[in-house]
């Protein structure tokens, strides 16, 4: 029988470097992502048992760190993973930065933490097993953006779970969904059930201006509450913009004045091309432009 071996080269190591994670963080060990070694009986490589997190950094300060490590919390306890301490996360993400030169930069620390390494069982562990906690720090361009980014996108079936409420490294519905998005030459993938209520993007929360009023799914197990959501919807509190949370259907996109999109790379932007059709005027609109706006003074305050 032939053995087949997957290895990853030399140069396509260099290449990954090049524009992915600077720097990582292996189970209390900071080391070149290179150097890295998981082992193949992690239940996060095998079975996808662990949870994850996305922070944004601006100028070296994590921006809504508390709210990132709550729902970090909420996700691990959601399947009865016992979560790391936040003074053990802080003190490693701020070493991480520190070690990585980005402690006034611009960057995305992620953070995963898995049941650890046990012989493959669908079963937890019968004993108490170390978790593995992994971080890494990639370089991102400066923000907050000037102005809302302006993105396409395509309808697509929603097919996940229904814990969509835990942050689960179990990814692979939103991967084939991006993947669609690709391959139709757009941004993103607005998720839509069965049923035709749209819940949120593939990794994004999606929320659509009609009349002046934003418009959401509300929080729960369909979709995962995102930190940039949630600061965007305290914004229009404070704002005075009006805001409703309920199950949109799809066929109230088409009537949408804008749709917009919120997350941690994208922060508040604009979908102003769906499945080929028009969004709006085709811009960025008054609703998107103010929540951004505000968005950067947010981000500017928290540096402050």
């Amino acid at each position: 029988m032939t053995q087949v071996r997957y290895r990853v080269t030399l140069s396509a190591m260099d290449a990954f470097e090049e524009s992915g994670p600077v720097l990582s963080y292996y189970n209390g060990a900071f080391m070149r992502p290179r150097e890295v070694v998981i082992s193949p009986h992690d239940r996060g490589f095998q079975l996808a048992d662990g949870v994850y997190e996305v922070i944004r950094v601006y100028q070296g300060v994590p921006f809504a760190f508390d709210a990132h490590l709550a729902r970090f919390e909420r996700s691990a306890k959601a399947i009865r993973l016992s979560p790391v301490s936040r003074d053990e996360i802080g003190a490693a993400v701020s070493e991480l930065l520190n070690r990585a030169g980005f402690a006034s930069s611009d960057c995305l620390v992620y953070i995963q933490l898995t049941r650890g390494v046990f012989p493959r069982t669908h079963a937890f562990p019968p004993a108490a097993i170390p978790p593995t906690l992994y971080m890494d720090v990639t370089r991102t361009e400066r923000g907050p953006h000037p102005e809302p980014q302006l993105n396409a996108a395509v309808t697509v079936q929603d097919e996940r779970w229904e814990n969509c409420h835990i942050k689960s490294i179990a990814l692979l519905p939103n991967v084939l969904a991006r993947q669609k998005a690709a391959e139709a030459g757009v941004d993103e993938a607005v998720l839509v059930r069965p049923d035709g209520t749209v819940t949120e993007g593939a990794s994004s929360n999606i929320a659509a201006v009609f009349r002046g009023t934003v418009t959401t799914h509300p929080e729960g197990r369909r979709i995962l509450s995102g930190i940039t959501r949630s600061v965007a919807l305290s914004l229009c509190d404070e704002l005075g913009i009006p805001l409703e949370e309920r199950p949109m259907q799809r066929w109230e996109l088409d009537e949408a004045d804008e749709i917009l999109v919120f997350g941690t790379s994208t922060e508040v932007g604009a979908i102003t091309l769906l499945d080929r059709r028009q969004v709006g005027t085709g811009e960025a609109g008054p609703i998107a432009t103010r929540l951004q706006t505000a968005f950067a003074e947010r981000v500017g305050e928290a540096r402050s």
